[in-house]
């Protein structure tokens, strides 16, 4: 969680750990994608090849911020440990949006540009809407 920073190098080290797995599965589930679409001869290979090839990258960049983490605190430097774990922070986000795009990949025009954390809800109130006390009673 790029919000909460652990104050201890065992914590340090633990969400690290933590951060390259999840871009370790990001690169795989991509992998799993692309190796699908290959098979199927599909139009989305090049940009799957593409959205791969960004989360292969974070990955490798993620276990040298990791190791980089690790040798600090065996140094005793949790201050540069910490700043290998903001690092390996930036690379996650850059793996999770490598793994969003994989899925707008053969997605209509417009669809890339969505983010996952934006919904839009529509409610539309009926006019003939009784008043509570009517329905209730109060």
């Amino acid at each position: 969680d790029p919000v909460t920073t652990p104050t201890d190098g065992p914590s340090v080290l633990a969400q690290a750990h933590t951060s390259l797995r999840t871009m370790e599965g990001n690169a795989v589930r991509v992998r799993h994608m692309l190796s699908d679409a290959r098979r199927m001869r599909s139009r989305t290979v090049a940009c799957l090849d593409g959205t791969l090839s960004r989360a292969d990258t974070t990955v490798r960049l993620g276990r040298e911020e990791t190791r980089l983490a690790a040798a600090a605190l065996e140094a005793g430097n949790v201050t540069e440990a910490k700043q290998h774990l903001a690092l390996l922070v930036v690379q996650r986000e850059a793996s999770r949006d490598a793994s969003h795009d994989a899925d707008a990949c053969g997605q209509p025009a417009g669809y890339a540009a969505m983010a996952w954390d934006q919904t839009t809800i529509r409610v539309e109130v009926d006019p003939v809407i009784p008043a509570d006390s009517a329905v209730f009673g109060h």
